[in-house]
C-alpha cells in the first residue's frame, strides 16, 4: 500500500464512508483510484452495484431465462421431426429414384 498525505486520506475515507462503498469494495480499492469509483457509482444515475445476494438472484433470472428459451426451442424441433418417416427407430426421407421403372 502507498503512502498517502493524511489530509488526501481523510476527505477520500469519509466519502468513503458517508456514500456507503463499503457494501461494494474494500477501502484499499477505493483509494487506488477514488474518482473512477465515485464516477462509477455516481454517474450512473444513482444506480450501484449488484449486492452478492442481488447478483445470485440475477444469474439465476438468466440461468431460468436461458432454459425457457431451450425449452421453446427444442419444443420447435420435435414439432418439425414429428411428421419425419420412422423405421426401425432411424428417421427417414422418402426417395423418389424408384417412381419410374425401366
Amino acid at each position: 500500500m502507498k503512502p498517502y498525505q493524511t489530509a488526501w486520506l481523510e476527505h477520500w475515507s469519509d466519502v468513503f464512508v458517508q456514500r456507503g462503498y463499503s457494501r461494494y469494495l474494500t477501502l484499499v480499492q477505493f483509494l487506488a483510484s477514488p474518482e473512477v469509483w465515485v464516477e462509477r457509482f455516481d454517474g450512473a444515475e444513482g444506480c450501484r452495484p449488484l449486492l452478492p445476494a442481488q447478483q445470485l438472484a440475477a444469474s439465476r433470472a438468466d440461468r431460468d431465462a436461458h432454459r425457457n428459451e431451450l425449452v421453446s426451442a427444442v419444443e420447435v424441433l420435435e414439432r418439425e421431426v414429428s411428421n419425419l418417416v420412422c423405421r426401425n427407430g432411424q428417421f427417414v426421407e422418402p426417395m423418389k429414384h424408384h417412381a419410374h421403372r425401366r
